[in-house]
């Protein structure tokens, strides 16, 4: 009984310092002086959290700084905020910097004291050193105020032209139309008979996804908002008999057996009784897993470490997702796509399991799953990545294997700091892209 009320007392002093915690971070954001030029600290989902449930997006944010944005990079956003390396802090001369992170905020605030000389106001957040960080902000916040009504709220346009078929292809489109042309003459090519397909746009209109979806017989969503999960959450939402939901950038040269290959890994995987899947996903070069088991699979390691250097698994920070020479080189080696995706089709059965977070370009999930995290998490206007961390959240922290097939290669065009570069490489090689 002594060690039950223990407990239970520990617990009771966690959750009151919970709320204190979310109390001074409310009362100190409030309290800073909207004409004030702030630069916020720290780029990721901590930030994200913050600008979507506090009032921090109303004051007078000049940028996000994040040491993992290279100097010499092109420009990177949150939303619509531009994203800085920190050394550049001085030059801007912000009157107050934020620091939004728990972990590392004291190692920040001496960065800034000790190693910049930053003369402004640093504000930071936790007063409570010892006890529940702002760490799970996300998901405990997002609980009180409903999860489930947060990712489906919001005005938009559906046109439906579903066929009540048990399988589904969403295209997330809007912002890259000089891939249009490439990219959807593939979909129109390998999509199968018996998918629904429903082209998603946030926050932006097109007529000629209108006029493709009508030309095609595909159902079509716009949200008023530019919130990704959101139209994504409402396709899904509309097509109720899908079970089997395929998801894809704008941005993705899908190849032959695209489909079926990801539903036959699925299937066998989950008849080896392995692993509980998360969800599938092909292989693509330029991907922070995949471009590794592309070059081992290719024999390409040895000329990958010469020229970019180790060759890690990772998410972040690496060649395959920083650097438009890497991206270029990979698909070059992986040129014709279509040549290289017939090999990998005709191997014996094989695919790996991601260990790390995981680039979403294209993933096949099963509804059930999709019910389970109850939809694709929204974040703030703009804000692109909540529903891609925190799906790969979910999967490491209820065992969920996220299974990637090596038996169908797909093209990833680049990320956001590649892209100038690969479209040079793109308008200058139009032939590498196309259909075979």
């Amino acid at each position: 009984m002594d060690s039950y009320l223990s407990l239970l007392n520990s617990f009771e002093k966690y959750i009151s310092d919970y709320k204190k915690n979310l109390q001074n971070i409310i009362f100190t954001i409030n309290n800073i002086d909207k004409n004030k030029k702030i630069i916020i600290y720290g780029g990721g989902i901590h930030t994200q959290e913050l600008l979507l449930h506090t009032n921090l997006s109303k004051k007078n944010i000049i940028g996000i700084v994040d040491k993992n944005i290279y100097v010499d990079s092109e420009e990177q956003y949150m939303g619509k905020y531009n994203m800085f390396n920190p050394k550049i802090i001085n030059s801007v001369n912000p009157d107050v910097i934020v620091i939004s992170s728990y972990k590392y905020q004291n190692q920040i605030y001496d960065f800034l004291k000790n190693s910049i000389n930053f003369k402004g106001e640093i504000i930071r957040l936790y007063k409570i050193y010892d006890r529940c960080a702002f760490y799970n902000f996300a998901q405990n916040l997002t609980d009180l105020e409903n999860r489930e009504k947060l990712n489906f709220t919001g005005k938009y346009v559906f046109i439906n032209r579903s066929m009540n078929r048990n399988n589904l292809l969403i295209v997330l489109a809007g912002y890259k139309e000089y891939l249009w042309d490439d990219t959807f003459e593939r979909i129109k090519a390998f999509v199968d008979d018996d998918i629904d397909v429903c082209i998603v746009l946030s926050g932006v209109q097109s007529k000629k996804i209108l006029r493709m979806c009508s030309e095609n017989n595909w159902s079509y969503v716009e949200t008023e908002e530019d919130k990704l999960s959101l139209g994504q959450n409402i396709a899904i939402k509309k097509h109720p008999n899908a079970s089997y939901i395929y998801k894809i950038d704008e941005d993705i040269f899908i190849t032959k057996n695209f489909f079926s290959k990801l539903k036959d890994t699925y299937l066998k995987v989950k008849d080896e009784n392995k692993y509980e899947i998360g969800f599938v996903a092909p292989l693509m070069p330029v991907n922070g897993y995949c471009y590794r088991r592309f070059i081992e699979i290719f024999n390409l390691l040895n000329e990958y470490e010469k020229k970019f250097g180790n060759a890690l698994y990772s998410c972040m920070g690496i060649p395959p997702h920083i650097n438009g020479d890497a991206a270029i080189w990979l698909w070059e080696k992986s040129s014709p796509i279509d040549k290289s995706n017939e090999l990998l089709n005709n191997m014996e059965f094989r695919y790996s399991i991601c260990f790390h977070r995981f680039s979403i370009g294209a993933i096949m999930i099963r509804r059930e799953f999709w019910e389970e995290i109850n939809g694709f998490k929204v974040g703030f206007i703009g804000n692109m990545g909540v529903e891609e961390k925190d799906i790969c959240e979910y999967c490491m922290n209820n065992s969920r294997a996220i299974v990637v097939s090596e038996n169908v290669l797909v093209g990833h065009f680049a990320f956001g700091p590649q892209n100038l570069k690969m479209m040079q490489y793109y308008f200058n090689n139009r032939k590498k892209f196309k259909l075979l």
